[in-house]
């Protein structure tokens, strides 16, 4: 057991990709896991991923991302401990500061 974080972005699929997509292989045939740390994936999470990524439509694309995790947590090795908190309140009218540094 041990306590780290990924780091979240507001794109959660495509930030999470390396953390759950099956292995490739390279061209000497070695296996690259990337950052999945507890070497589970497979092809139906990897395709389950690639269409939540490239779907335009919003709630399309929800609907895709809710497949993959649903896939994911079927085969679930990394428990989170914790959700570090993302939650940051600003004023409308102050730029370059709050989550990710946001400029609105």
């Amino acid at each position: 057991m041990t306590a780290f974080s990924y780091i979240g972005t507001p794109f959660p699929v495509s930030s999470g990709y390396g953390i759950f997509a099956n292995a490739s292989t390279d061209s000497k045939g070695e296996r690259n896991w990337n950052a999945n740390l507890g070497r589970i994936g497979s092809p139906e999470i990897d395709a389950a991923m690639q269409k939540a990524t490239a779907e335009l439509d919003l709630a399309q694309a929800r609907a895709a991302t809710n497949a993959a995790d649903k896939l994911i947590w079927e085969a679930v090795n990394v428990v989170p401990l914790y959700q570090r908190p993302q939650n940051v309140a600003v004023r409308q009218t102050l730029a370059n500061l709050g989550a990710g540094a946001s400029t609105t």
